[in-house]
């Protein structure tokens, strides 16, 4: 293998999917206004809506729960403590509509578990009650399993009741109610929970925030039990780690260093990179003496899976004598394609989208390739929800690294629309910001437009990153 810089391994590896190889259990809330949060004549925007969705959030972390919340929309990150706000909550929706979207929904996101509360809307449409649209949902469900090969739990509610529409919601659910014991007899995978039993609306159909805790409350003690009993393990775990103890330490690897690993990869944030960077960087490994072409060679054998040839080779030497570090090296052989096909091979996320996210800041913002320490502690904020995209970007562009360069106005703007917005600045845009900075409008406030913008929150959640 030769690359050229760990630059072009990052570019190359937007283009992979990691979302199906992360550890975390995946829940995807799912419904209509009452998911979103959104209520008549609601002077909110979409970043201080949150619903049951943060209540939820708090109280699944505060239990020691390792979840992620998933879906293709994000509302709620002006909310503090910041939680994670991904669903796939439509204003409006009915069943029929949400039957439409929800398959390929699916398969962009790989829910384990599914919270279903819809039908509301259905009262308005659908008169005498209809199951139709609810049955269409739970069959397309049924179809992304039958052809990815997927077990998702779909925890069903009852809705919740609406004063205006009070006998249609209770043939609603009497029907939902025979609908899902003919479906769990058939074999679906369904849990009911009720929530007709929220009665603190705010204007007559959707919850008040002391309704969405309730119904917090309701999800939360169906998801225990389901957790509980939800066990996602990956049998591909041991021998991946056992042939890093083979490779890399020389040896056959003790019982204990085993499950150490394998708990570590399946109950937290670690991916295949934080393994490989445990054992190269152990006192074991490092008593090795290796050279470093020994070390190449080990490192070709660890995540290539096969001899080094004559052109990497030389390649990694030469980064060597121009003064590059083991960590840079290691770095390289990480972040490239071979690798993640390999960590894929074994079910295992390669590098996690934090660690990816915050390099890219490294290599466009400062142009340099991350010290250990530095990515180690962003990395480590991100996982543990303690700072934001927002906080990154800030932080980079305004760093003592950056300030000391001087850069030009012009490098400024072309490095922001590199780093956030994952292209090229065009003649149109770089002429107008440059316009307002010789207008005096100050590169903060400039920094502040390109965070806000609908690109860079494209950018910040294909990492999974909260802005």
């Amino acid at each position: 293998m030769r690359i050229s810089s760990i630059f072009y391994t990052i570019t190359l590896f937007l283009f992979l999917s990691f979302s199906t190889l992360q550890a975390k259990i995946k829940i995807m809330p799912l419904g209509d206004s009452i998911t979103w949060d959104w209520h008549y004549n609601d002077p909110r925007n979409d970043t201080q809506r949150h619903g049951y969705r943060n209540h939820l959030w708090y109280a699944l972390q505060n239990a020691g729960y390792d979840i992620d919340l998933v879906g293709t929309r994000y509302n709620g990150s002006a909310i503090t403590p910041s939680f994670d706000g991904h669903n796939e909550g439509y204003t409006g929706y009915t069943t029929h509509q949400i039957a439409s979207l929800v398959y390929n929904k699916l398969k962009e996101t790989s829910p384990d578990i599914i919270l279903l509360h819809i039908g509301t809307n259905d009262s308005v449409s659908y008169s005498p009650y209809d199951m139709t649209g609810l049955e269409k949902i739970l069959d397309q469900i049924d179809l992304y399993e039958e052809t990815y090969n997927k077990n998702i739990t779909i925890i069903l509610a009852r809705i919740i009741p609406l004063p205006k529409a009070g006998p249609w919601v209770t043939n609603f659910n009497r029907s939902l109610d025979s609908m899902v014991e003919n479906r769990i007899s058939d074999g679906d995978n369904i849990v009911k929970v009720n929530m007709n039993t929220i009665t603190s609306l705010i204007d007559g159909i959707h919850p008040t925030d002391t309704g969405y805790q309730q119904m917090s409350t309701i999800w939360f003690n169906a998801l225990t039990d389901v957790l509980r009993t939800t066990n996602l393990p990956n049998p591909l775990l041991k021998p991946f780690i056992e042939r890093f103890y083979n490779k890399i330490l020389l040896r056959q690897g003790e019982e204990s260093g085993i499950t150490y690993w394998i708990d570590a990869l399946s109950s937290s944030s670690l991916a295949a990179a934080d393994l490989a960077r445990g054992f190269i960087g152990s006192d074991e490994f490092k008593n090795q003496n290796t050279d470093n072409t020994e070390f190449i060679e080990i490192l070709y054998h660890a995540f290539f899976n096969r001899d080094s040839d004559s052109a990497g080779l030389k390649y990694w030497l030469n980064q060597f004598e121009k003064g590059a570090s083991r960590f840079s090296v290691l770095n390289g052989f990480l972040y490239s394609q071979e690798f993640n096909i390999l960590a894929q091979s074994y079910n295992i996320l390669a590098v996690s989208p934090a660690e990816l996210f915050v390099t890219r800041f490294y290599t466009k913002v400062l142009e340099r390739e991350p010290e250990e320490a530095g990515l180690s502690n962003w990395v480590s904020k991100l996982h543990t929800y303690k700072t934001t995209a927002t906080d990154i970007a800030k932080a980079f562009f305004f760093s003592d690294e950056l300030i000391i360069k001087d850069i030009s106005d012009e490098k400024y703007l072309k490095l922001l629309y590199r780093t956030l917005l994952d292209r090229e600045a065009d003649s149109a845009g770089l002429k107008n910001w440059r316009l307002k900075l010789d207008g005096g409008l100050s590169r903060e406030s400039i920094l502040d437009s390109f965070i806000h913008s609908t690109e860079f929150k494209t950018l910040a959640y294909t990492y999974n990153i909260k802005l």
